[in-house]
This record gives structure tokens, C-alpha cells and sequence, in this order.
């Protein structure tokens, strides 16, 4: 008979003669987070309904620029989520940091979308690229061409073509869907709704650009904006989270 004082970790469960081992889920919502040292960006959205005041976790700046707001309206977690009303000059922006210079390390760049956007070029996130001959920037966009599929622009991998390119349009159906670019030694995948959906192996190095982050445009080439909303995004530098099929959040990510 088991020990009434034994305290055993949240992956076992009783039965009768014994215990037995439940692993836990891959992925999910910890209520801390393992590798926060390592989280170089974290906006959760939250705010007042037509909100203009953004908040950042690890003490970025997100500057406005035109229209966009925190909403109520529908966040995915939190009381708002970030609102790119109509597609035309509506993002946010942080200046250059050496957080974002990846070099060749594990990092994953992870969010929710929810949208029906089907415009040329909308960028959910960007790392300016620096000066023809282009270097250091990447894009990722949730549109190629006007209706196309997700695509991920480095310009260390190419600058004539994507990195890597999603294998449908499903995550424009109006609902919330999370969004992860991950980075496992030289394996690069995109992920959606926690399914890897394109993957691609490379040893690049990003280089080192003093270039801003833009959430919902990308300025190096203009016009490229994005219309809908976003939840939680989160940068992670320096280490990997997921490395295969996982749960995708159950709640907001957390501060610590």
C-alpha cells in the first residue's frame, strides 16, 4: 500500500495496487515558464477596448502607427487582443536590439491569429532587412500572393524565394489559430495549430542588421500590411520548445 505522506509530481496517478506514470502533454500552458530567461519579446494584447497603450513583458517599446488598437472584442486570452482594423499602415514596432540577432541558435517566434485576410504580402511579423543586397531581415507573412498560403522570408536563405511556404489557407477562416516558427539545430518548421506544416533543413546564420521588429507590416519593402487580429506573441531566443507535434496554448503564456 502506498505511503499517505509520499508527495508525488503531478505525472502520477494512483490506481488501485499502485501508481502509474501519465506523461505529461507536449505543449500546453505551464504556470511558469521554464525558459523565460531566454523570452527576449512577450505582447500579450490586453488592454482597453480601442486601446492605444501596448504592453510588453521584458521592457520593449511597441510604438503605434495609424489605426491599430487593443480590442475586447474576441481575444483569444487576456481581457484584449492587438486589432489591425483594414490593412493600410496600421502596425507596431520596436526598435533594433541585439535580442533579435539569432545568429545560429534554436529560437522560436510564436502567436494567434484570427483573420480572413486574403491580400498580396500581409505580414504578421517582420525583422527589417537590411539594404540591397539585402541581409539579416526575414518576413513572415500569412499571404504570398493575394489568396496564397503562409510563407516565411529569410533573406540568409534567399532572397528569390521563400524559406518556407505553408500547405494550405485554412487558418483564414475568421477563428483563432496558433502560429509558430521554430528553429532545432539546422531544422527549421513552421508550425499551425501545433501540426508541423512545412519543414526545412539549413545551417544558416542570420546576420547581425540594426533593424526594428514590425508587428503587422513589413516597411523594408511597404504596403504589406495585415488585417485582422493577434494574441500572445512571444519570442523565445536561444533554446527550442516543441521540436515536434504539440498542444497548442490553453491559456495566456506567463510573465515569469
Amino acid at each position: 500500500m502506498p505511503r499517505r505522506d509520499l508527495i508525488l509530481p503531478s505525472r502520477f496517478r494512483q490506481r488501485q495496487g499502485g501508481f502509474i506514470m501519465t506523461p505529461h502533454a507536449h505543449g500546453g500552458t505551464p504556470a511558469t515558464d521554464p525558459h523565460w530567461a531566454n523570452v527576449v519579446l512577450l505582447a500579450h494584447g490586453n488592454g482597453a477596448n480601442n486601446g492605444t497603450v501596448f504592453t510588453e513583458e521584458r521592457g520593449k517599446v511597441l510604438t503605434p502607427t495609424g489605426t491599430v488598437v487593443t480590442s475586447t472584442t474576441s481575444p483569444k486570452f487576456g481581457s484584449a487582443a492587438l486589432l489591425f482594423p483594414n490593412g493600410s499602415n496600421a502596425y507596431l514596432s520596436t526598435p533594433s536590439s541585439t535580442d533579435f540577432d539569432f545568429g545560429t541558435g534554436d529560437f522560436v517566434i510564436e502567436f494567434w491569429i484570427r483573420t480572413a485576410h486574403t491580400g498580396s504580402y500581409a505580414t504578421l511579423l517582420c525583422r527589417e532587412w537590411g539594404g540591397s543586397p539585402y541581409t539579416g531581415g526575414w518576413s513572415f507573412m500569412l499571404n504570398g500572393n493575394a489568396g496564397a498560403p503562409m510563407q516565411i522570408w529569410v533573406a540568409a536563405y534567399s532572397t528569390g524565394g521563400p524559406m518556407l511556404t505553408a500547405s494550405g489557407t485554412g487558418y483564414r477562416d475568421g477563428n483563432w489559430h496558433h502560429v509558430a516558427w521554430e528553429r532545432v539545430g539546422n531544422v527549421f518548421t513552421l508550425y499551425i495549430d501545433g501540426v508541423a506544416d512545412a519543414t526545412v533543413t539549413s545551417s544558416i546564420s542570420f546576420a547581425t542588421v540594426s533593424k526594428a521588429i514590425t508587428i503587422g507590416a513589413d516597411l523594408t519593402f511597404g504596403s504589406r500590411y495585415y488585417a485582422g487580429y493577434m494574441d500572445d506573441l512571444r519570442i523565445t531566443k536561444g533554446v527550442s520548445r516543441y521540436n515536434g507535434t504539440f498542444t497548442p496554448p490553453t491559456a495566456q503564456f506567463p510573465d515569469s
